[in-house]
């Protein structure tokens, strides 16, 4: 699929996301994230279901993973939050374990923190929307489009 093809699918995401976490009414407590809770987190926030799905699909995590960095910290669940979300988290009384554990509140929060990351995205200057779609990711210039390369190709 072209970006210009593609395009007409993107919106801008709402102006900014939540500060902390504001979960859909289908963040419920369920093992594995179904596809009414993938969109529902989506919409919720203000996403194109199609570029949430993507990113999904390139992180490829699961319900219960864990998976350890070299810097020490850890990504969980399906989303792959990173650990350095947690005190943050913490503060909306969320904990380790339900990210871990709960696949839909995951897919929440993952969506959370891509609206974070696409704020100011301008889906007419592909650049600069990709490189917002990266900071999912890595802020680091070379993990940030190797990422947004990887969800790009996800898209298809």
């Amino acid at each position: 699929m072209a970006f210009d093809q593609m395009q007409s699918g993107l919106k801008a995401p709402a102006p900014s996301a939540p500060p902390s976490p504001v979960l859909p009414a289908s963040a419920q407590a369920i093992d594995r994230p179904d596809a009414a809770c993938i969109q529902g987190a989506a919409q919720f926030y203000h996403l194109p279901v199609a570029l949430f799905s993507a990113v999904l699909r390139t992180e490829g995590g699961t319900v219960g993973q864990i998976h350890r960095n070299a810097n020490g910290s850890y990504d969980m669940g399906p989303a792959q939050i990173n650990s350095t979300w947690l005190p943050t988290l913490a503060r909306s009384g969320i904990t380790r374990g339900m990210v871990i554990n709960n696949g839909c509140l995951n897919v929440s929060l993952g969506a959370w923190i891509l609206a974070q990351a696409m704020t100011g995205a301008d889906p007419h200057d592909p650049a600069q929307y990709w490189q917002h779609v990266g900071d999912y990711n890595s802020h680091t210039p070379k993990w940030n489009a190797k990422y947004a390369s990887m969800v790009w190709h996800n898209l298809k």
